[in-house]
């Protein structure tokens, strides 16, 4: 068995119909190879670059209440984190009203 096959992993079906339906997908290779993600965010702000791959991290939730005004499911918290763990990830984002955007090599 090649390394490459000892680090395959299987993403749950119900994760791979959301991508599919609120995100651009690319993928090479069966995801072995490479894998883009587009999602249906605002972007994220420079201020939160630093904390972008770290577990639970997220800058929509900061109390209980937020919970209930949560409007779009980008890739943040857990899932940029186990990316993260497992590759190369670069995270490119821009803001709408930002003139330019930012990215980040993990």
């Amino acid at each position: 068995f090649s390394s490459r096959r000892r680090h395959t992993r299987f993403l749950p079906v119900s994760w791979a119909r959301r991508c599919v339906q609120e995100t651009g997908v690319i993928v090479k290779n069966g995801g072995l190879d490479y894998i883009k993600i587009s999602d249906n965010g605002e972007g994220i702000n420079v201020e939160d670059f630093p904390l972008l791959c770290e577990r639970f991290a997220t800058s929509k939730i900061v109390n209980a209440s937020d919970l209930e005004f949560v409007s779009t499911f980008g890739f943040r918290g857990e899932a940029l984190a186990s990316i993260s763990y497992v590759s190369k990830l670069k995270v490119q984002s821009k803001r709408r009203d930002q003139p330019f955007g930012f990215e980040a090599l993990y």
